[in-house]
């Protein structure tokens, strides 16, 4: 199985359908944050939103949230804000994804080929402090949380950390710093954007609890790919110069040569 991921397209669109034909994934998994860039127009809003409804009807894609998407798909939550938000925007995306019907079919994670793929990771702080990880209880943890996303009740799945300038010690699944926040889960591999870098970046768990390095795409290839490791997660937000290809539960790291330089702009 061959699944395409791609991390933070904040309006810069105009690429993907290509990708996705040339790539001609089974599955394609797009990590969140579809809005708000800081060129943007209207225009540019109500272009994304079109491409959005019409993807996610789209069979064989799955639609993340970001941190950048959760103020439009819950707009009367205050706890959600992110920078960029305005009403207006608001108004244009849901007036174009049927007001929130669509919104429906996104989620905060998915779980393929033996990854974790979300917007930001999930911390250990938010899982069962015995059991550990367990996709059925992250699955009850989400539930739970978006419904208190609906009442406008702050949580830290959602929620953003003191890295990032929030109420949590880390951040939640569409806020968790990369480089400041993310620890390595021994048995879980992650895939994840939010945090952006001019490369793919790696951090891995070695053979101890305490061994976490971290370092770019290229040099984990060159100098720690043969080697055991926990764990392996990758921040792909590289403001699209990179996507990710999982085939049969291994990473690749791919150059992205169907945008121009104009959609490498955040």
């Amino acid at each position: 199985m061959k699944t395409l991921i791609i991390a933070d397209l904040h309006n810069k669109i105009s690429w993907v359908e290509r990708c996705i034909e040339e790539v001609n994934p089974d599955l394609t998994v797009f990590l969140g944050d579809y809005f708000d860039s800081f060129d943007e127009t209207l225009e540019d809003t109500s272009q994304t939103a079109e491409w959005l409804r019409k993807s996610l009807s789209q069979p064989n894609r799955v639609h993340l949230l970001g941190n950048h998407d959760m103020p439009y798909r819950f707009p009367s939550s205050f706890n959600l804000l992110c920078s960029g938000f305005t009403h207006e925007k608001s108004a244009v995306i849901n007036d174009i994804l049927d007001s929130g019907a669509l919104w429906k079919k996104t989620k905060s994670f998915h779980w393929v080929d033996g990854w974790l793929l979300s917007h930001a990771g999930i911390h250990p702080n938010l899982l069962h402090p015995l059991k550990g990880f367990d996709l059925d209880d992250l699955r009850r943890l989400e539930e739970d949380s978006l419904e208190k996303c609906f009442a406008d009740i702050s949580t830290p799945f959602f929620g953003c950390g003191f890295s990032r300038g929030g109420p949590y010690p880390c951040g939640g699944i569409t806020w968790q710093d990369f480089d400041m926040d993310f620890v390595p889960i021994e048995g879980v591999n992650q895939i994840v954007g939010h945090t952006p870098h001019l490369k793919v970046d790696v951090k891995f768990l070695g053979s101890s609890s305490e061994d976490v390095i971290q370092c770019s795409w290229d040099e984990y290839l060159s100098a720690y790919e043969k080697v055991p490791k926990k764990s392996l997660n990758l921040g792909i937000d590289t403001c699209r110069r990179y996507y990710a290809i999982l085939e049969n539960g291994k990473a690749q790291v791919v150059k992205n040569t169907f945008a121009t330089e104009k959609d490498f702009v955040r």
